[in-house]
């Protein structure tokens, strides 16, 4: 997955915000970057914005932010896949990426288990019925994403069986 990153010039330090309301340091705390998203991203004037590719899905992101955790936010020139071709950069807001990337917050099958988020082409068919059945609040586009989720599976399992 890519995320927007700011890059520190004099220590080749990368931070990241994994959410909206995730503001992270540097280890110095000399620069800043907060907001997680292409399109309402802070930060402070020692960084270059850059674009990273993460080996983990969104889900993952928000789950250690929400949890206090410290596996993602940072890293350095070293370690990460820095993009700098503009035509490999994702398009967000095309309806493949937020059908791949579309996260749901759940408190497990009994509601008593602690928020965690997952991305829904993981979700068990199940929990994407439930979801239908049950939450009246959610955009056209949300029911869409998940009706277009059970209709590939069961696609996919008829193909299986023939």
């Amino acid at each position: 997955m890519q995320v927007i990153a700011g890059l520190q010039k004099n220590t080749g330090e990368i931070i990241y915000s994994r959410h909206r309301q995730d503001y992270v340091e540097t280890s110095e705390g000399e620069d800043f970057i907060d907001g997680g998203q292409k399109d309402i991203v802070r930060s402070s004037i020692g960084l270059d914005i850059i674009t990273i590719n993460l080996e983990a899905q969104l889900s993952d992101l928000i789950n250690d932010y929400l949890d206090g955790g410290a596996k993602y936010g940072r890293t350095n020139v070293h370690e990460a896949t820095i993009i700098t071709n503009p035509d490999l950069i994702e398009d967000r807001s095309t309806y493949l990426w937020r059908l791949e990337n579309m996260t749901w917050g759940t408190y497990g099958e009994h509601g008593r288990s602690p928020l965690k988020y997952i991305n829904l082409v993981d979700a068990e068919l199940d929990h994407l019925e439930a979801i239908l059945k049950t939450q009246s609040h959610l955009e056209v586009e949300q029911r869409k994403i998940i009706h277009d989720i059970i209709v590939a599976r069961a696609f996919i399992g008829y193909m299986e069986l023939t």
